[in-house]
């Protein structure tokens, strides 16, 4: 099944001019949109045996289980800790991050000094 695309006035189907076709290499409007999939997750059984259902637990409970290996879902898992620390745990979060980064650029300062040194 495909997408049709209806005029507005008329309600006639719409179609590509010859220049249309030549310029975009497709013969039909339908051709120059990205399909869309409408899935059902009403009932869904939460039991994700593919990717896309891993995708389709997440927002079905919220959580990401253990086991999920599709792509993109370790960085909501990553989200969704930093969500249900408290706020003074996310605030030793940050602040580690930002020693870490001192800490490497103290690092990456120290060996490019060291190097200049050698070459004197």
């Amino acid at each position: 099944m495909q997408a049709e695309f209806l005029g507005i006035h008329d309600s006639d189907l719409l179609d590509l001019s010859p220049f249309q076709k030549q310029t975009f290499k497709v013969d039909e409007v339908s051709q120059l949109y990205p399909k869309y999939y409408m899935l059902k997750v009403n009932d869904f059984n939460n039991v994700a045996r593919i990717p896309l259902e891993e995708w389709i637990y997440y927002p079905n409970t919220g959580t990401v289980p253990d086991t999920a290996v599709a792509s993109g879902l370790e960085e909501v898992r990553q989200h969704l800790k930093l969500e249900r620390i408290t706020k003074d745990e996310l605030n030793a979060y940050y602040r580690h991050l930002d020693n870490i980064v001192i800490l490497r650029d103290n690092i990456n300062t120290e060996l490019a000094d060291g190097r200049a040194e050698g070459r004197t």
